[in-house]
């Protein structure tokens, strides 16, 4: 593949990704950072709630 058609390729699929991650429920988004590896305290901080929130909001 050339530079071009990468780009090409990027240009049309950002707003697919983009349209996808924002229409994804905060539940996914909290499995997906713990398979990352992110702690219940990460996780909570980045949400603002306890520890015990994140992960009643990973189970919902």
């Amino acid at each position: 593949m050339t530079c071009f058609t990468v780009w090409v390729l990027v240009v049309l699929l950002l707003p697919l990704h983009l349209l996808l991650w924002a229409t994804e429920s905060k539940s996914t988004r909290i499995n997906r950072l713990r398979r990352r590896g992110a702690t219940w305290k990460t996780i909570a901080a980045r949400y603002g709630v306890s520890q015990s929130t994140a992960r009643r909001w990973a189970n919902a």
